[in-house]
């Protein structure tokens, strides 16, 4: 008899799952039903190595990446998407242009390293104040302020996308959340 894994899932049913998919018709976003890595990716086991879901759909469905370098690129944005129409093999630079389209590239607020919000660099930005009362009120460094004030660090135009992106990252959590298998 099989060994079940830690996850609940018997050995092979998430490939079984992948390969039952291949050929999906639908157009909306093909949620991966089993374990997610902490970036949001679904994630099998094949022996002892963790694979990519979207990695193994895209190989399955479009045949192996032209080069190692490839990537399994989400024209959805949605990373536990594995619709095989969602995905197709990218340069790192194609990706990461599509990852700034769609708003799930992880810059600005949404680093980890953020200190500040839109909403505060854009007060920096306006402010007559000395670069050193804001520094300090912003709990910054001085050359941090002279960076947004010249454009360098943070970009008004980047504010003006906020609201399509964090719309695009609220319907991805609903798309996830509605066909999440238990």
């Amino acid at each position: 008899m099989p060994r079940a894994s830690r996850l609940g899932t018997s050995p092979g049913q998430p490939r079984s799952w992948l390969e039952g998919r291949r050929f999906h018709l639908s157009d909306d976003c093909l949620v991966w039903p089993f374990a997610i890595n902490a970036f949001g990716y679904g994630i099998l086991k094949a022996g002892t190595r963790t694979l990519v879901a979207s990695r193994v759909m895209c190989a399955m469905a479009h045949g192996q990446p032209p080069t190692p370098d490839h990537e399994a690129a989400h024209s959805c944005g949605n990373p536990q998407c594995v619709n095989p129409k969602h995905i197709r093999w990218a340069t790192a630079k194609e990706n990461h242009a599509d990852k700034i389209g769609h708003g799930t590239n992880g810059a600005g607020e949404k680093s980890n390293f953020a200190k500040l919000r839109a909403g505060a660099m854009l007060a920096i930005r306006e402010s007559d104040e000395p670069s050193a009362e804001l520094a300090r009120r912003f709990d910054v460094t001085t050359r941090t302020v002279r960076h947004i004030r010249g454009g360098r660090t943070w970009n008004p135009e980047h504010a003006l996308t906020l609201d399509a992106k964090s719309a695009h990252r609220a319907k991805v959590r609903e798309i996830n959340r509605g066909t999440r298998l238990t």
